[in-house]
């Protein structure tokens, strides 16, 4: 039982943290796609780094703004998108996460 317990402790831990990645995702795609016209007149093709709303940075290559997220956030959810003007949908985990 005791065991049981802590899995289900684990397990429910787990869930909320899901829950509030995919909240997180879903906030920061709304803040791109609000901002996109103008991210696509001044770095169309870049990578963006967005984190609680704010751009921390654009770059010419995705591993550029990957290694600068994990870098500045360390084990924390943030959002990289490339700037174009039809955008297609992505999703990706941040594997230190669940490391």
């Amino acid at each position: 039982p005791k065991r049981e317990i802590q899995l289900k402790a684990r397990e429910n831990l787990y869930l909320r943290s899901l829950k509030i990645d995919r909240t997180m995702l879903e906030i920061e795609t709304k803040y791109f796609e609000a901002c996109l016209s103008d991210f696509v007149k001044t770095d169309l093709g870049k990578f963006v780094l967005i984190k609680d709303q704010q751009v921390h940075g654009t770059f010419e290559a995705i591993s550029d703004a990957l290694n600068a997220g994990y870098e500045k956030f360390k084990d924390q959810p943030f959002f990289v998108r490339q700037i174009q003007q039809m955008q297609q949908p992505l999703n990706f985990v941040n594997n230190h996460l669940f490391a």
